[in-house]
């Protein structure tokens, strides 16, 4: 009886691990191109907002960015260091098997997958 339940068990597990596996993939090389595109935009809203307040925005609201949402979750903005860099990312590695984020510090792109 125990030796059933541990095969059952392990069989679930097993379907689970699989399903995970084909369902739960990263976005395409395109897909991520796609993304970027629309980040430099929102990006560049951002710096433009700075240019003609002299700060960054609190949040993505008070700028119009034209994408608030996409299959890989919102948009998410942090302003750092007292407000004098911030971080635009899109993605959820726990839930999309991705994050990307571009850093106003480094002025780069950065991709965790």
């Amino acid at each position: 009886m125990k030796l059933k339940l541990f095969l059952i068990a392990s069989s679930l597990v097993i379907i689970a691990f699989i399903t995970f596996a084909i369902f739960s993939n990263p976005p395409s090389h395109s897909v991520m191109n796609e993304l970027r595109a629309e980040g430099d935009v929102i990006i560049e809203k951002i710096e433009e907002y700075k240019n003609s307040n002299k700060n960054y925005p609190a949040s993505l609201s008070v700028i119009s960015t034209g994408s608030d949402k996409s299959h890989y979750g919102g948009w998410k903005y942090t302003l750092e260091n007292n407000g004098k860099t911030f971080v635009l990312s899109i993605g959820d590695y726990g839930e999309y098997l991705f994050e990307m984020y571009w850093d106003s510090n480094s002025g780069e792109w950065y991709i965790d997958r």
